[in-house]
């Protein structure tokens, strides 16, 4: 979820996204959509996953260890068994920094603070988390190094599609909640069948009414729905991955 974001991190933010980047080639036979669910409320595994359940595929839950079993910005998150029941359901656990902060605020702990949410990680799944989710969607240039060397991918919150020459560590993404409206959002999903791509999605608790940050259940389930419909394939960011390195 969001906070109210220094000019040091925006500073920070667009000095690491200037900087030359690695790419990848993105060009899926068939469109890709992944759902991904950011520091996991509870709703986003009593609601989230059910609903992913129901259509018959899974989605990636984006983990900070030192948000478990709290109340964070009037959410309660999700405790470590619930965790353990997302993974033992099928779902992929991401990496989300253990203390949900940026890395302007933490400075040279950065690495420690990956380390620490690794920890958690082995506490509630069998082994460590393979992607990556910036918190708030800022980076640095000391951030970005450490999450290219760690994870198969980093997740922003810039909008758009992964297609054509793509950055594996910055990956865009499209939010579902705030002010986006449904059909928008169903839009995007046309857009990535129209011209093949990787569409991830974001949100955070799935409710009605949903907070600012997350979104009501119904939406979800139209938007899992259309894609199926529309003949995506909607895969885990790591499967997402598996399927794109194995294109020829």
């Amino acid at each position: 979820m969001f906070k109210q974001i220094s000019l040091a991190d925006r500073l920070a933010n667009r000095l690491a996204r200037a900087l030359p980047r690695p790419k990848m080639h993105i060009e899926p036979q068939r469109p890709i959509v992944s759902f991904t669910f950011d520091d996991v409320p509870e709703t986003a595994l009593s609601n989230g996953a059910r609903i992913l359940e129901q259509f018959g595929v899974r989605g990636t839950f984006y983990t900070a260890g030192g948000l478990s079993g709290r109340v964070h910005d009037g959410q309660p998150m999700l405790a470590d068994e619930g965790y353990r029941e997302l993974a033992s359901r099928g779902h992929e656990l991401g990496h989300h920094t253990f203390s949900h902060r940026s890395p302007v605020r933490l400075a040279g702990r950065y690495r420690d603070d990956l380390d620490r949410n690794d920890a958690f990680l082995t506490t509630v799944t069998d082994g460590y988390a393979k992607n990556f989710a910036f918190p708030y969607g800022l980076t640095s240039p000391a951030a970005q190094r450490a999450v290219d060397r760690r994870f198969r991918s980093g997740r922003g919150v810039l909008p758009g599609i992964n297609r054509g020459p793509a950055d594996p560590g910055l990956l865009l993404s499209v939010e579902i909640g705030g002010r986006s409206e449904p059909a928008s959002l169903v839009g995007w999903i046309d857009d990535a069948v129209a011209t093949p791509g990787w569409l991830i999605y974001f949100t955070h608790d799935v409710k009605d009414p949903p907070s600012r940050y997350g979104c009501p259940p119904d939406l979800l389930e139209r938007l899992v729905g259309h894609a199926l419909e529309t003949g995506c394939e909607v895969l885990t960011v790591d499967a997402a991955l598996d399927r794109l390195e194995a294109a020829p």
